[in-house]
């Protein structure tokens, strides 16, 4: 009859929303044999009555909530701490909620709250798929040491096989094949391939300046009102064609590269977009693929993709042949670097100009570094300028990380049951799931 349940901390009381019959599926014992009988009949009675009690409990259980019972070969080690929510009522979690307001992860932020920030909590998708969700850089980390191990990658991330393909770094799970693919997509963002970028990088952000203070004019002349989100998307997109993929876009062409990469991307969390979105991703492909034609007739250049569709790997032997990536391969990765790189950055970039806007003295400390820094060195940017010279700066960027982390979390699927930490267990196909927000914002580490 009780409706509580004492978790992790006898002093605390995590409320459920399952009915009062089921109340956990800690309270259930891992094996009724290691129940063992008293001499009075009354209590061998009241035992046996127990026994079959909880018997009942476990299969009502597994048909509500199917696939969550605890590994009983773990029974030492509990569940985490959280709710699966009544089916009767309203049926598991969005875990991809996001909003305008909040961005994404607007769930693990408002569960985690309710729950009192606890390092690692339970729940169940809309999908009715049991997850985990961890949070704090030594957690995070010893789990992510799982990986290939015991934790697989493809099996939780379906909406975005469609998205970005399945023959990117993203869909590797072995150890070794990842490895090789982290070398080979990997080149085309080593220090050297970066250095040699910053002068492109520069290049494009002045002409995407120069474009929005003629477009942001005013018929007096003056400067109007600037959407500074919509600048920052089109500057990191800029990038992508430009020194990502290395396309050779006309004038014309380029407003429709952003709006057909736009459309691609709204299908990664749009399920009613995925139509567009199929037919977007379809025109990005065609414009890799005769880049890649047109590289391997005239041989590489400075772009990502250039870099990527060269690599080989002379270390490993694979039949005595240096292993290259696959068409379809740099495809899909480079699907990936625009996903991963300009979404982002163009978010990270929102979050740092509103956050300097409202704090005006840090803008003020940032424009006199560079200032300073151009005084020194003049106007022409290089990597090692950026990595030595501009400190204050690099602390403005990881801070808004900090505050404002993009991604609200990413998924992996247990192999086999899990111990995290020494106190709890992640039963066999559960996801689990990494919340950077909870991490930075509690953990003294971050």
């Amino acid at each position: 009859k009780r409706n509580s349940l004492t978790v992790n901390d006898p002093k605390k009381k995590q409320w459920h929303c399952q009915s009062k019959l089921f109340a956990s599926q800690a309270a259930v014992p891992s094996s009724l044999s290691t129940m063992q009988p008293t001499s009075s009949p009354f209590s061998r009675l009241r035992q046996w009555w127990k026994q079959l009690f909880y018997a009942l409990k476990r299969k009502v259980y597994n048909v509500l909530w199917k696939g969550t019972a605890p590994d009983s070969r773990y029974s030492e080690y509990s569940l985490p701490p959280g709710p699966f929510r009544c089916p009767l009522r309203r049926f598991g979690f969005d875990v991809r909620e996001s909003t305008p307001e909040g961005g994404p992860g607007v769930f693990f932020k408002r569960q985690a709250a309710l729950l009192q920030y606890p390092r690692v909590w339970k729940g169940l998708t809309k999908t009715k798929d049991p997850f985990v969700v961890v949070s704090g850089a030594s957690t995070v980390k010893k789990v992510l040491n799982l990986e290939f191990d015991m934790l697989i990658s493809n099996a939780v991330i379906p909406f975005s096989a469609r998205i970005v393909g399945t023959n990117s770094i993203r869909f590797a799970n072995d150890k070794k094949e990842h490895s090789l693919l982290r070398k080979l997509v990997g080149a085309g963002s080593s220090a050297e391939a970066v250095r040699e970028a910053v002068p492109l990088l520069q290049q494009t952000a002045q002409l995407q300046l120069d474009h929005l203070m003629e477009s942001s004019k005013t018929e007096n002349g003056n400067i109007g009102v600037i959407c500074i989100e919509d600048a920052c998307h089109d500057f990191t997109l800029h990038v992508a064609w430009r020194q990502i993929l290395g396309l050779r876009l006309e004038k014309q062409e380029e407003p429709i590269f952003l709006e057909q990469t736009r459309i691609w991307l709204s299908g990664l969390f749009d399920s009613s977009a995925m139509e567009q979105s199929m037919a977007a991703r379809e025109y990005l492909v065609s414009l890799i693929d005769n880049r890649i034609k047109e590289l391997e007739q005239e041989g590489p250049d400075g772009s990502t993709l250039s870099k990527m569709l060269f690599a080989t790997d002379n270390e490993q032997d694979y039949d005595d042949t240096p292993r290259r990536l696959t068409r379809d391969q740099v495809i899909d990765n480079s699907l990936l670097l625009i996903l991963a790189g300009s979404d982002t950055s163009a978010g990270t970039l929102t979050a740092a100009i509103f956050s300097m806007g409202l704090q005006q003295n840090v803008w003020r400390q940032v424009v006199e570094e560079q200032q300073e820094l151009m005084n020194r060195q003049g106007s022409k940017l290089d990597k090692s300028q950026l990595d030595q010279d501009c400190p204050y700066l690099e602390a403005v960027i990881k801070e808004t990380m900090r505050l404002f982390p993009i991604i609200g979390g990413s998924a992996r699927a247990t192999e086999e049951t899990v111990v995290i930490d020494g106190e709890y267990q992640v039963p066999k196909n559960w996801a689990v799931l990494y919340d950077r927000y909870q991490t930075h914002y509690c953990c003294p580490v971050t």
